[in-house]
């Protein structure tokens, strides 16, 4: 399998009237080309940062890539200048953002928005590019594409305007998708919609996608590859069967305790306690003050990295030898 971004010890900070909130803590890990994966967690912890340093659109103060490395295709990305990102942001890697309303200009029709990707990272003649805008607007399963080429974003519905958005992405053929919360604000049957096109897209296209959720139930329906963000860090990866049927951290588990499932009528179990104030985050394993199984190293080490089986690697020192023999 072919590797096509790698993270390596990401940090990122933002300045506060209060301090400096450190919003990833080292974060690493490797993308496979033509896979699904899938950042899950609570919010505010890190997965919309992590793609925007990834993409370096932090705002630039209070955001600061204080370390680490985002190589794709061999270079690294942290290096690039302004001018340079620009040529790979919605080229070779393109983002779905979260919020349609404020991501597509309400004064500029659809193919006049499309038809500026195209500009920017197309080498197709001037007479090609308007069938090519076409035919992303008809890959992302909008019906009649010539309408949609001419109307504006709020005669669109929101499902539309979702599909609008993944069309402007398509538009410049990039091998790296990330979609920061694709479904927010959509009913569940456009949800479906949505995440199936998804789905097709990768496997018609080859392309790659990192898909950030806090819904675990979408990540279990389209992930190979999830991993479990808490507090900047990634405490939990491993394939989507690791993740769902054999969770090896106690966080993984209490968000898998905390969502209904169909014919289960038990109680659910939330996490207690809040998220830790990540201007002073805690001394050791960032979970512990709301883990009912934590333990004295857990309040003064941060846990190391255990391989369980395969890939699957957990933050935690319940899965480590040294917290039992020492502790």
């Amino acid at each position: 399998m072919t590797q096509l971004l790698s993270v390596k010890d990401l940090k990122v900070n933002f300045k506060t009237n209060l301090g400096e909130v450190q919003a990833l803590q080292g974060v690493s890990f490797d993308l496979v080309m033509g896979e699904v994966t899938a950042v899950v967690g609570e919010s505010g912890c890190g997965k919309s940062v992590t793609a925007l340093s990834i993409m370096k659109l932090l705002p630039t103060p209070p955001g600061c890539i204080v370390s680490g490395q985002v190589i794709f295709d061999g270079q690294d990305l942290l290096l690039k200048n302004e001018k340079e990102m620009r040529k790979i942001r919605g080229g070779s890697i393109a983002m779905i953002f979260q919020e349609t309303n404020t991501s597509l200009n309400p004064t500029l029709k659809v193919g006049t928005q499309i038809m500026e990707v195209l500009q920017n990272h197309s080498e197709l003649p001037a007479s090609e590019k308007k069938q090519r805008a076409l035919e992303v607007i008809s890959m992302a399963g909008l019906p009649d594409p010539e309408m949609v080429y001419k109307q504006y974003p709020h005669q669109l519905s929101g499902g539309m305007k979702q599909r609008a958005m993944i069309a402007m992405a398509l538009a410049g053929g990039p091998r790296l998708l990330i979609a920061d919360e694709p479904t927010t604000a959509l009913d569940v049957t456009i949800q479906a919609q949505i995440l199936e096109l998804l789905q097709e897209l990768k496997q018609n296209l080859g392309t790659s996608l990192l898909l950030i959720t806090h819904d675990l139930g979408i990540a279990a329906g389209i992930a190979s590859r999830v991993m479990v963000m808490y507090a900047g860090k990634i405490v939990e990866s491993g394939t989507a069967g690791d993740i769902f049927h054999d969770p090896g951290h106690p966080y993984t588990r209490g968000l898998l305790d905390s969502i209904p499932r169909p014919g289960q009528r038990q109680k659910l179990s939330p996490i207690p306690g809040r998220p830790p104030d990540l201007i002073n985050p805690p001394q050791g394993c960032a979970f512990w003050p709301r883990c009912g199984q934590a333990m004295l190293i857990c309040r003064e080490l941060p846990p190391q990295a255990t391989n369980l089986a395969g890939s699957h690697q957990v933050c935690c020192w319940l899965t480590h030898r040294y917290a039992f023999n020492n502790y």
